[in-house]
Protein backbone atom coordinates (compact mmCIF):
# COMPACT_ATOMS: atom_id res chain seq x y z
CA UNK A 1 0.00 0.00 0.00
CA UNK A 2 6.01 3.46 -2.24
CA UNK A 3 6.71 7.00 -2.60
CA UNK A 4 8.04 8.94 0.33
CA UNK A 5 5.68 11.86 0.06
CA UNK A 6 3.53 13.66 2.57
CA UNK A 7 0.41 11.75 1.72
CA UNK A 8 -2.24 13.84 3.37
CA UNK A 9 -5.66 13.34 1.73
CA UNK A 10 -5.27 15.81 -1.11
CA UNK A 11 -8.51 16.45 -2.92
CA UNK A 12 -7.52 13.94 -5.59
CA UNK A 13 -6.96 11.18 -3.07
CA UNK A 14 -10.26 11.56 -1.22
CA UNK A 15 -12.15 12.17 -4.45
CA UNK A 16 -10.88 8.83 -5.72
CA UNK A 17 -13.22 7.00 -3.37
CA UNK A 18 -15.60 9.59 -1.92
CA UNK A 19 -16.74 10.78 -5.33
CA UNK A 20 -17.10 7.25 -6.65
CA UNK A 21 -18.31 5.34 -3.59
CA UNK A 22 -20.11 8.27 -2.04
CA UNK A 23 -8.07 5.55 7.47
CA UNK A 24 -9.90 1.25 9.79
CA UNK A 25 -11.20 0.14 13.15
CA UNK A 26 -12.39 2.32 16.02
CA UNK A 27 -10.88 1.15 19.31
CA UNK A 28 -12.51 1.72 22.72
CA UNK A 29 -10.41 3.33 25.44
CA UNK A 30 -11.41 3.76 29.06
CA UNK A 31 -10.62 7.43 29.68
CA UNK A 32 -12.38 8.73 32.78
CA UNK A 33 -12.55 12.34 31.61
CA UNK A 34 -14.37 11.49 28.38
CA UNK A 35 -18.10 10.96 28.12
CA UNK A 36 -19.34 7.53 27.07
CA UNK A 37 -19.17 7.38 23.29
CA UNK A 38 -20.90 5.30 20.65
CA UNK A 39 -19.74 1.90 19.48
CA UNK A 40 -19.80 1.70 15.69
CA UNK A 41 -21.20 -1.33 13.88
CA UNK A 42 -19.26 -0.67 10.67
CA UNK A 43 -16.89 -3.56 9.94
CA UNK A 44 -13.15 -3.24 10.32
CA UNK A 45 -11.64 -3.94 6.89
CA UNK A 46 -7.97 -3.86 5.92
CA UNK A 47 -6.51 -5.25 2.68
CA UNK A 48 -2.94 -6.53 2.99
CA UNK A 49 -2.74 -7.71 -0.62
CA UNK A 50 -2.66 -5.94 -2.99
CA UNK A 51 -1.04 -2.77 -1.68
CA UNK A 52 -1.61 0.66 -3.26
CA UNK A 53 0.28 1.03 -6.52
CA UNK A 54 0.89 -2.72 -6.92
CA UNK A 55 1.06 -4.17 -10.41
CA UNK A 56 -1.18 -7.22 -10.72
CA UNK A 57 -1.41 -9.73 -13.56
CA UNK A 58 -4.62 -10.36 -15.51
CA UNK A 59 -6.38 -13.59 -14.57
CA UNK A 60 -6.86 -15.23 -11.19
CA UNK A 61 -5.41 -13.38 -8.22
CA UNK A 62 -5.55 -14.09 -4.48
CA UNK A 63 -6.59 -11.14 -2.31
CA UNK A 64 -5.99 -11.21 1.43
CA UNK A 65 -6.71 -9.07 4.45
CA UNK A 66 -8.49 -8.77 7.77
CA UNK A 67 -12.17 -8.16 8.48
CA UNK A 68 -13.97 -8.21 11.80
CA UNK A 69 -16.89 -6.97 13.82
CA UNK A 70 -15.53 -4.15 16.04
CA UNK A 71 -17.89 -5.13 18.87
CA UNK A 72 -16.97 -8.84 19.07
CA UNK A 73 -13.47 -8.76 17.60
CA UNK A 74 -14.38 -11.72 15.34
CA UNK A 75 -15.73 -12.19 11.81
CA UNK A 76 -19.15 -13.09 13.22
CA UNK A 77 -21.68 -10.55 12.03
CA UNK A 78 -19.89 -9.82 8.72
CA UNK A 79 -22.17 -11.11 5.96
CA UNK A 80 -19.77 -10.85 3.02
CA UNK A 81 -17.09 -8.85 1.22
CA UNK A 82 -17.65 -7.89 -2.42
CA UNK A 83 -14.75 -6.91 -4.67
CA UNK A 84 -15.20 -4.52 -7.60
CA UNK A 85 -13.04 -2.82 -10.18
CA UNK A 86 -14.21 0.74 -9.88
CA UNK A 87 -17.08 1.97 -7.75
CA UNK A 88 -20.09 -0.30 -7.48
CA UNK A 89 -22.39 2.74 -7.61
CA UNK A 90 -20.75 4.12 -10.77
CA UNK A 91 -20.99 0.95 -12.81
CA UNK A 92 -17.88 -0.85 -11.57
CA UNK A 93 -17.64 -4.55 -12.35
CA UNK A 94 -17.76 -7.18 -9.61
CA UNK A 95 -14.79 -9.58 -9.73
CA UNK A 96 -15.35 -11.73 -6.65
CA UNK A 97 -16.95 -12.26 -3.23
CA UNK A 98 -15.72 -13.65 0.08
CA UNK A 99 -17.74 -15.04 3.00
CA UNK A 100 -15.39 -14.60 5.98
CA UNK A 101 -15.38 -17.17 8.79
CA UNK A 102 -12.29 -15.85 10.57
CA UNK A 103 -10.83 -12.33 10.77
CA UNK A 104 -8.06 -13.25 8.34
CA UNK A 105 -9.51 -13.94 4.91
CA UNK A 106 -8.39 -14.65 1.37
CA UNK A 107 -10.37 -14.69 -1.84
CA UNK A 108 -9.64 -15.45 -5.47
CA UNK A 109 -10.76 -12.81 -7.95
CA UNK A 110 -10.28 -12.55 -11.69
CA UNK A 111 -8.72 -9.45 -13.23
CA UNK A 112 -9.56 -8.75 -16.90
CA UNK A 113 -7.05 -9.07 -19.74
CA UNK A 114 -6.20 -5.36 -19.88
CA UNK A 115 -3.29 -2.98 -19.34
CA UNK A 116 -4.56 -0.03 -17.32
CA UNK A 117 -4.65 1.79 -14.01
CA UNK A 118 -7.74 0.98 -11.95
CA UNK A 119 -9.11 0.95 -8.41
CA UNK A 120 -9.88 -2.24 -6.53
CA UNK A 121 -12.81 -1.47 -4.24
CA UNK A 122 -13.82 -3.85 -1.42
CA UNK A 123 -17.20 -3.59 0.35
CA UNK A 124 -17.62 -5.31 3.75
CA UNK A 125 -21.23 -5.54 4.97
CA UNK A 126 -22.46 -5.94 8.55
CA UNK A 127 -25.19 -8.57 8.76
CA UNK A 128 -28.60 -7.17 9.64
CA UNK A 129 -27.80 -3.45 9.76
CA UNK A 130 -26.25 -3.11 6.32
CA UNK A 131 -23.48 -0.88 7.77
CA UNK A 132 -20.72 -0.85 5.18
CA UNK A 133 -16.98 -0.26 5.17
CA UNK A 134 -15.43 0.53 1.78
CA UNK A 135 -11.72 0.26 1.01
CA UNK A 136 -10.25 1.50 -2.28
CA UNK A 137 -6.79 0.44 -3.44
CA UNK A 138 -5.28 1.94 -6.62
CA UNK A 139 -3.55 -0.73 -8.74
CA UNK A 140 -2.03 -1.29 -12.16
CA UNK A 141 -3.44 -4.24 -14.12
CA UNK A 142 -1.00 -5.76 -16.58
CA UNK A 143 1.65 -3.34 -17.85
CA UNK A 144 0.52 0.15 -18.78
CA UNK A 145 2.50 1.44 -21.79
CA UNK A 146 4.82 4.35 -21.05
CA UNK A 147 3.02 6.28 -23.79
CA UNK A 148 -0.25 6.06 -21.84
CA UNK A 149 -1.32 9.51 -20.63
CA UNK A 150 -3.57 8.24 -17.83
CA UNK A 151 -2.50 9.66 -14.45
CA UNK A 152 -0.78 7.12 -12.20
CA UNK A 153 -2.90 6.27 -9.15
CA UNK A 154 -2.22 7.92 -5.80
CA UNK A 155 -0.10 5.68 -3.61
CA UNK A 156 -2.55 5.44 -0.72
CA UNK A 157 -5.43 3.33 0.55
CA UNK A 158 -8.69 5.23 1.08
CA UNK A 159 -11.35 3.95 3.48
CA UNK A 160 -14.95 5.13 3.89
CA UNK A 161 -17.59 3.98 6.41
CA UNK A 162 -21.29 4.52 5.74
CA UNK A 163 -24.55 3.64 7.48
CA UNK A 164 -22.81 2.80 10.76
CA UNK A 165 -25.20 2.04 13.60
CA UNK A 166 -23.96 3.63 16.82
CA UNK A 167 -25.06 2.63 20.32
CA UNK A 168 -24.32 5.20 23.01
CA UNK A 169 -24.83 4.71 26.74
CA UNK A 170 -26.88 7.51 28.22
CA UNK A 171 -28.71 8.20 31.44
CA UNK A 172 -31.92 6.22 31.31
CA UNK A 173 -30.96 3.86 28.52
CA UNK A 174 -29.09 3.36 25.27
CA UNK A 175 -29.43 5.71 22.29
CA UNK A 176 -29.10 4.08 18.88
CA UNK A 177 -28.42 6.16 15.77
CA UNK A 178 -27.35 5.49 12.19
CA UNK A 179 -24.71 7.63 10.50
CA UNK A 180 -25.42 8.98 7.04
CA UNK A 181 -22.22 10.87 6.17
CA UNK A 182 -19.01 8.92 5.48
CA UNK A 183 -16.00 8.71 7.76
CA UNK A 184 -13.02 8.88 5.40
CA UNK A 185 -9.39 7.97 6.06
CA UNK A 186 -6.31 8.00 3.84
CA UNK A 187 -3.27 5.87 4.70
CA UNK A 188 -0.16 6.19 2.52
CA UNK A 189 1.91 3.14 1.70
CA UNK A 190 4.26 2.64 4.62
CA UNK A 191 2.44 5.32 6.62
CA UNK A 192 1.20 5.09 10.21
CA UNK A 193 -2.06 3.57 11.42
CA UNK A 194 -4.49 6.18 12.76
CA UNK A 195 -7.82 5.39 14.39
CA UNK A 196 -10.18 7.74 16.21
CA UNK A 197 -12.43 6.45 18.99
CA UNK A 198 -13.76 9.93 19.80
CA UNK A 199 -15.37 11.78 18.08
CA UNK A 200 -17.59 9.43 16.11
CA UNK A 201 -19.42 10.25 12.90
CA UNK A 202 -22.16 12.86 13.32
CA UNK A 203 -21.41 13.46 17.01
CA UNK A 204 -22.61 16.75 18.43
CA UNK A 205 -19.58 18.66 19.78
CA UNK A 206 -19.91 21.44 22.32
CA UNK A 207 -17.79 24.54 21.90
CA UNK A 208 -14.88 24.91 24.27
CA UNK A 209 -12.82 22.10 25.83
CA UNK A 210 -13.20 18.67 24.26
CA UNK A 211 -11.35 15.35 24.74
CA UNK A 212 -10.16 13.48 21.64
CA UNK A 213 -8.83 9.94 21.93
CA UNK A 214 -7.72 7.09 19.74
CA UNK A 215 -4.57 5.26 18.67
CA UNK A 216 -1.72 6.02 16.27
CA UNK A 217 1.39 3.96 15.60
CA UNK A 218 3.86 3.07 12.86
CA UNK A 219 4.31 -0.67 12.47
CA UNK A 220 7.86 -0.04 11.23
CA UNK A 221 8.89 1.28 14.64
CA UNK A 222 11.01 -1.10 16.73
CA UNK A 223 10.59 0.98 19.88
CA UNK A 224 7.60 3.08 20.85
CA UNK A 225 4.65 4.18 18.71
CA UNK A 226 6.79 5.70 15.95
CA UNK A 227 4.29 8.57 15.67
CA UNK A 228 5.51 11.79 17.26
CA UNK A 229 2.26 13.76 17.09
CA UNK A 230 -1.36 13.81 16.01
CA UNK A 231 -2.69 17.23 15.00
CA UNK A 232 -6.39 18.07 15.02
CA UNK A 233 -8.23 20.50 12.77
CA UNK A 234 -11.79 21.59 12.21
CA UNK A 235 -12.09 21.15 8.43
CA UNK A 236 -9.16 20.21 6.24
CA UNK A 237 -5.80 21.80 6.98
CA UNK A 238 -5.13 22.47 3.29
CA UNK A 239 -8.56 24.02 2.85
CA UNK A 240 -8.00 26.64 5.55
CA UNK A 241 -9.22 24.61 8.51
CA UNK A 242 -8.51 25.70 12.09
CA UNK A 243 -5.87 23.95 14.20
CA UNK A 244 -7.50 23.13 17.54
CA UNK A 245 -4.79 21.10 19.29
CA UNK A 246 -2.57 18.03 19.23
CA UNK A 247 -1.74 14.84 21.12
CA UNK A 248 1.32 12.63 21.61
CA UNK A 249 0.70 8.90 21.12
CA UNK A 250 1.78 6.77 24.06
CA UNK A 251 1.51 9.61 26.55
CA UNK A 252 -1.94 8.44 27.69
CA UNK A 253 -0.63 5.00 28.71
CA UNK A 254 -2.47 1.80 27.93
CA UNK A 255 -2.21 0.41 24.44
CA UNK A 256 0.82 1.10 22.27
CA UNK A 257 0.18 4.42 20.58
CA UNK A 258 -2.94 5.30 22.57
CA UNK A 259 -3.47 9.03 22.87
CA UNK A 260 -5.81 11.50 24.53
CA UNK A 261 -5.76 15.16 23.65
CA UNK A 262 -7.56 18.16 25.05
CA UNK A 263 -8.61 20.48 22.24
CA UNK A 264 -10.65 23.67 22.10
CA UNK A 265 -13.63 23.95 19.75
CA UNK A 266 -13.85 27.62 18.66
CA UNK A 267 -16.91 29.61 19.78
CA UNK A 268 -17.21 31.02 16.26
CA UNK A 269 -18.09 27.65 14.68
CA UNK A 270 -21.52 26.13 14.32
CA UNK A 271 -23.31 23.48 12.27
CA UNK A 272 -21.76 20.76 10.12
CA UNK A 273 -17.97 20.47 9.84
CA UNK A 274 -15.26 17.86 9.42
CA UNK A 275 -13.10 16.88 12.39
CA UNK A 276 -9.74 16.01 10.80
CA UNK A 277 -6.78 14.26 12.48
CA UNK A 278 -3.27 14.03 10.99
CA UNK A 279 -0.81 11.45 12.38
CA UNK A 280 2.87 12.12 11.57
CA UNK A 281 5.32 9.22 11.50
CA UNK A 282 8.71 9.92 13.04
CA UNK A 283 10.01 6.91 11.08
CA UNK A 284 9.04 7.75 7.50
CA UNK A 285 7.75 11.32 7.73
CA UNK A 286 4.48 10.19 6.15
CA UNK A 287 1.06 11.27 7.37
CA UNK A 288 -2.19 9.36 7.69
CA UNK A 289 -5.45 11.26 7.92
CA UNK A 290 -8.93 10.58 9.29
CA UNK A 291 -11.85 12.90 8.53
CA UNK A 292 -15.02 12.57 10.63
CA UNK A 293 -18.22 14.56 9.91
CA UNK A 294 -19.50 16.25 13.08
CA UNK A 295 -21.92 18.94 14.22
CA UNK A 296 -20.75 21.84 16.39
CA UNK A 297 -23.08 23.63 18.79
CA UNK A 298 -26.28 22.53 17.10
CA UNK A 299 -27.64 19.99 14.66
CA UNK A 300 -29.36 21.13 11.47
Amino acid sequence: MSQTVRSQPRTAVIALIVATTLGLAMLAFAIPTAAAQGVSSCPVLDLSNPSPGDQVSPGDYVLSGVVLNPVTGTAEGISRIDFFLGSRDDGGSIIGTAIPTTPKFSATVTFPQVNRFDTLVAYAYAAGSGATTIVGVPIEIGSVPTSDTSPAPQNATVTAKVGCVQATLQQGGVAVTRTTAPVVSANPAGGPTLQLANPNAEDLLSRGAYIVFGVAFDSASSQGPGVDRVNFFIDGRDAGGQNIGSAIPGAAGGRLGAFAGRVTIPDSLTGGHDFVAYAHSSISGLESVVSVPVFIGTRP
